[in-house]
């Protein structure tokens, strides 16, 4: 039989013929048949995606007689728009087009066709959690990814298909979708549907303490009840906060050392903390969002523990009397001790007062060191800040009893001058000399007098204590003034 050309391959192929007569089978004649090759025509792109309802153009190619192929089928000369109306299928919609060149078509080339339309997305997920759990919502998404989304509650994030996401609301909360878009545009979220998730939240009651007035650094406990379960890991815990006049500015701390147990939890009051009145309350943990307490009904008075800090004068002339001044805070009575850190051995004095402040007097011979040892209250031992140094300046001679009654200085204290006032008989021996010192011993002024009345300038002289001697022959006497 007379075969038929395969023309799938371009190429030449030969093809011969004999004939038999008489039982002679003649020569071969040849035949060579030539399939002739078209390349596909050139396009610009196999794959164009399209927003659904985009204004577009229409299809690209290079070749020679153009033929396009639709997607039903059909074939046109002009080069297709695609329609951006409705969205494709998955697969996208496929045109094709051949060239023509000797008479001979080329393949196919195909252009796929996609249009996209804008993203959809609704949700799924009601769940009933505890506090502090998380929830897991589904996203199911229309259109193609990856979407941008934005839920209600504030979550955002992105996507390339459908997801879970994880959410940790604090109260029931109904999650909406706010918005949705992908590099089509924003779209239109499923209306009406929505995902509820449903919060269990635990209650803890302070109960009444039984000790109400602690001192700082006691350890204070609170019974409680509760309601509702609690998550795992969740530990109880005392806090305390300093009441307030205004209440936006109350701020609860946690207590040291915190333990708990049976429905009791308990804490050390910081040994920092001042005097006042505190509210109590106890805190669940409850990893992720605590559960804070009701305040207890008992509202404690700290008591702190004192302090005593020391202060008085640092100079006196020998003989006088110094007066220091111990200041307390916490309540009283107050415990301490004093003592001269000079003298060898130390010698603490105990003292037990409600004054505040107390005044304690000295009189030390020599210079001395004075320091509170030890202070203490119903509440315990305290600190204590403070030194005084009281120096203890010599007389600059022995008063001869002669002179006592026939010197005077005046007045006293002073302000601007002083006058020195002798007897008449004194000066009948002979001239009295003047010395004007200050608490130290250093000599401001000296001057030689028969006079019965001398005044002194003291306008340069500092506020404090000064003293006059006046000698005359081989007596002498000291009067001490105070300038203020």
């Amino acid at each position: 039989s007379a075969p038929t050309p395969i023309t799938t391959q371009g190429g030449s192929v030969s093809y011969a013929v004999t004939q038999t007569v008489d039982g002679c089978e003649s020569t071969k004649n040849t035949l060579i048949v030539t399939v002739q090759t078209t390349p596909k025509p050139v396009v610009g792109r196999t794959t164009v995606e399209l927003c659904q309802n985009q204004t577009t153009t229409a299809l690209e190619a290079t070749g020679t007689s153009l033929k396009w192929y639709l997607p039903d089928g059909s074939s046109v000369a002009q080069a297709p728009t695609p329609a951006t109306t409705n969205p494709t299928q998955q697969s996208g919609d496929a045109y094709a087009v051949t060239q023509t060149i000797n008479g001979c078509e080329s393949e196919r080339n195909t252009i796929r066709v996609f249009v996209q339309s804008t993203p959809g997305l609704s949700l799924s997920g009601t769940a009933t959690v505890n506090l502090g759990q998380d929830a897991f919502l589904r996203l199911s998404f229309t259109g193609v990814g990856p979407f941008t989304y934005r839920l209600s509650d504030g979550t955002t994030g992105t996507a390339t298909k459908d997801t879970i996401v994880s959410v940790l609301p604090i109260q029931t909360t109904t999650y909406q979708v706010v918005t949705i878009t992908n590099k089509c545009g924003t779209g239109n979220p499923a209306t009406g549907v929505s995902a509820v998730v449903l919060v269990n939240i635990p209650r803890i009651t302070t109960l009444a303490l039984s000790l109400s007035a602690p001192c700082a650094g006691d350890l204070i406990s609170a019974n409680f009840s509760t309601q509702g379960s609690f998550n795992t890991g969740n530990m109880f815990q005392l806090q305390m906060a300093r009441v307030e006049t205004d209440s936006s500015r109350i701020r609860f701390v946690d207590l040291p050392a915190g333990q708990a147990s049976a429905g009791s939890a308990s804490g050390f009051v910081p040994v920092s903390t001042t005097a006042g009145t505190y509210l109590v309350r106890v805190k669940a943990t409850n990893p992720k969002i605590p559960i804070l307490g009701s305040n207890s009904p008992t509202v404690i008075t700290v008591r702190a523990k004192p302090t005593a800090t020391l202060t008085g004068s640092s100079s006196i002339y020998a003989g006088e009397t110094a007066k220091l001044s111990v200041a307390f805070t916490g309540d009283g009575p107050w415990s301490f001790a004093y003592a001269d850190t000079l003298t060898i051995p130390v010698a603490p004095q105990p003292v037990t007062t409600s004054l505040n402040p107390y005044t304690i007097e000295v009189r030390p011979l020599k210079n001395a060191a004075y320091r509170v040892q030890s202070v203490s209250n119903g509440c315990g031992n305290g600190s204590v800040t403070g030194a005084v140094l009281v120096i203890v300046q010599p007389l600059l001679g022995i008063e001869d009893p002669v002179l006592a009654g026939l010197i005077t200085v005046y007045p006293v204290p002073a302000s601007g001058f002083i006058t020195v006032e002798i007897a008449p008989e004194l000066l009948k021996t002979g001239p009295a000399t003047l010395t004007l010192t200050d608490a130290t011993g250093r000599m401001l002024w000296q001057q030689e007098t028969r006079e019965a009345k001398t005044p002194v300038s003291l306008q340069n002289a500092g506020a404090g204590a000064y003293f006059v001697r006046v000698k005359i022959g081989e007596k002498q006497a000291v009067r001490r003034i105070m300038k203020l």
